[in-house]
């Protein structure tokens, strides 16, 4: 069931995935595929801590599984980000606008 919250081909994660309510089973057919910044980061928490063995979450992933996912989902966000540089920049500016 851990695979069910991110993307297998990506490494990106789901911002939601709706549960059946008469069977409790997600259903993945009905996924919203749009992830989320804080998602992605509590997702990349969990894996490095992966990664070094800690705790519960190394329990979830092994530290070869979770550098698997997040090499993926780094290649992703690298290709959203040049195929959106003007995105990017923007992010970038509001941020400094605000200091």
């Amino acid at each position: 069931m851990r695979e069910i919250g991110y993307d297998q081909e990506s490494g990106l994660t789901y911002s939601r995935i709706p549960v059946n309510s008469r069977t409790g089973m997600p259903e993945l057919d009905k996924v919203d595929r749009e992830s989320l910044a804080r998602n992605e980061a509590i997702h990349i928490a969990i894996l490095a801590k992966a990664i070094s063995g800690e705790g519960f979450a190394a329990q979830i992933y092994s530290s070869e599984e979770a550098l698997s996912i997040l090499e993926r989902k780094v290649a992703n966000l690298r290709e959203f980000s040049d195929k959106n540089i003007k995105w990017a920049l923007y992010g970038t500016l509001t941020a400094l606008e605000d200091t």
